[in-house]
């Protein structure tokens, strides 16, 4: 027997003349039952095994939950028939179908949060887990998806639909550090249920503080910082300054359930792993459902937050979080302790940038990270050319690495298909391709071709270059050979100046040709 939505509801639980209103969801449809006395949420799914199961570990939550007294949680309301779900067939389709008690207040979203809203909820989603930890749940256990960050690999599958290149560089490089320091602690981490989803729109605030929490749909089985993690995403994405009020829901959230260290180093890439999946199914629900505007609401201030959380030294935020906590920061060894070291068994003609050395800890793109939890923008380093830990440079080193890394002595396909890509960038008259390891080797190998093809001897320099550290290298460069240090400039090199409109002899429109006049001179 088919019935219509209004049918249902007045049949079911004897609401007399119920307003019903339809409201947002990700992936359901849900809406507001209002009679005389009261207010409700009918929630609809569209009928699928699987997720039968997990509604009803859903359920149990919630009823776990019915008695605390610090926060309302929705509570499930029974049907007709006593039960907590039902499958009903409305308009020829068959959904699964659940009555929840609507709680009162106003969403986080909608209110200008202080200091005293975010260590409600800190505390408020302590209290909520120290709940949640004595209860268990198979179904919840087995439960693997893109929204529960320990699986975050799963949103690897959406990179395509992120169309700036530049944009998914970077949810490529979180993927990347997510896999280096993150996938292998997993094993050591608190596991137990968590709510998994304590964003603006599912949190009730009343005065200030947190009354509610609603919208237990993306509940895990998951390390139990993963809780801290997305609340402090969600507390920072759209903040001018992402640490201020995201350190009061850590600290929050700590003086009610206490957090272990090795959840705390963690938290700056589970914070980045969190707004890269929001970013990722953005990207997808926008490709594949571009009308639904719910789906990609946090989209821009998730982008927005990615950008600063790159310039961030992870150090340096690990050492705000431990310091907010009342743990220890991790302190570097001063410089000359590690400047000895170096000397210990590295000579010291290979010289050091500054005055006042820098000891680097990491890098990320166009960024570089220092032992004090300094970010350093990277305009002068001549190695990462695509910048430091380029994902698909080092994925791509990763895969060749795993299957062969050997030398020019062998045969194999990969040697001819670079070679031939390498070709096809330049001129039909260089065909050829001769593989060597540095800079400094392509060099001497130029030269001594130069020098067997002209049988000459001469050769001449620009001011200031720089080819190399082989001795053919250093013969030709005059930053070396010029250097006070250095050897002198030899009688078969002949130095021209470098063309510099900015701070050499000849500016303007002719300085080019100035130049050139003087170069022919020098030859």
């Amino acid at each position: 027997m088919e019935f219509t939505l209004d049918s249902v509801i007045k049949k079911e639980f004897g609401f007399n003349n119920p307003r019903i209103k339809k409201i947002n969801g990700y992936d359901n449809a849900n809406y507001i039952i209002t009679t005389a006395h009261d207010s409700y949420i009918f929630k609809t799914y569209h009928y699928d095994s699987d997720l039968l199961s997990i509604l009803e570990a859903e359920n149990t939550v919630l009823l776990h939950l019915a008695e605390n007294p610090h926060c309302n949680f929705p509570k499930p309301l029974a049907f007709s028939n006593g039960e907590l779900i039902k499958v009903i067939s409305i308009n020829g389709f068959s959904f699964i179908c659940r009555l929840l008690s609507f709680l009162k207040g106003e969403f986080l979203a909608e209110i200008s949060p202080n200091k005293t809203t975010y260590q409600s909820l800190g505390k408020v989603l302590g209290q909520m887990n120290k709940k949640l930890n004595s209860l268990n749940s198979y179904v919840l256990q087995a439960r693997k998806w893109e929204w529960d960050l320990q699986y975050f690999h799963l949103n690897k599958k959406y990179l395509p639909d992120i169309v700036n290149p530049r944009d998914r560089s970077i949810v490529l490089y979180f993927f990347l550090q997510y896999q280096e320091n993150v996938t292998p602690e997993l094993r050591n981490l608190r596991k137990q249920i968590i709510h998994n989803d304590a964003n603006e729109w599912n949190v009730l605030v009343n005065d200030k503080k947190v009354s509610g929490i609603i919208d237990f749909g993306d509940l895990a089985y998951a390390p139990l910082i993963n809780e801290v993690a997305i609340a402090m995403t969600y507390a920072a994405y759209d903040k001018e300054n992402p640490l201020v009020y995201a350190t009061e829901v850590l600290k929050s959230y700590h003086h009610s359930n206490p957090l272990k260290e090795l959840e705390v180093k963690l938290l700056y890439y589970l914070i980045a792993a969190r707004l890269c999946t929001s970013v990722c199914n953005a990207a997808h629900a926008k490709k594949v459902s571009p009308e639904n505007s719910y789906a990609t609401i946090s989209e821009d201030n998730a982008w927005k937050t990615l950008y600063k959380w790159i310039r961030f030294n992870p150090l340096d935020i690990e050492n705000r979080f431990r310091t907010a906590l009342g743990f220890a920061t991790h302190k570097a060894e001063p410089i000359e302790k590690a400047l000895k070291k170096r000397e210990k068994h590295i000579s010291s003609i290979l010289s050091v940038s500054y005055k006042s050395p820098i000891q680097m800890n990491g890098a990320a793109l166009q960024y570089m990270y220092d032992v004090h939890g300094n970010t350093y923008l990277d305009a002068y380093n001549n190695i990462p050319h695509v910048g430091h830990s380029h994902p698909k440079v080092v994925e791509a080193g990763q895969q060749q690495m795993a299957k062969l890394n050997t030398n020019t002595r062998y045969v194999y396909n990969l040697l001819e298909r670079y070679a031939e890509k390498l070709v096809s960038k330049f001129p039909d008259n260089l065909n050829k391709v001769f593989f060597v390891n540095s800079g400094s080797a392509a060099s001497d190998l130029a030269i001594r071709m130069a020098k067997q093809y002209t049988q000459k001897q001469n050769l001449m320099v620009m001011e200031h270059g720089y080819h190399g550290n082989t001795q053919l290298a250093i013969d030709i460069s005059d930053y070396k050979f010029n250097n006070p240090k250095g050897q002198g400039q030899q009688q078969h090199i002949i130095k021209t100046d470098i063309p510099d409109e900015y701070r050499g002899k000849y500016s303007g429109t002719n300085a080019g040709e100035a130049y050139a006049i003087d170069a022919i001179a020098t030859i």
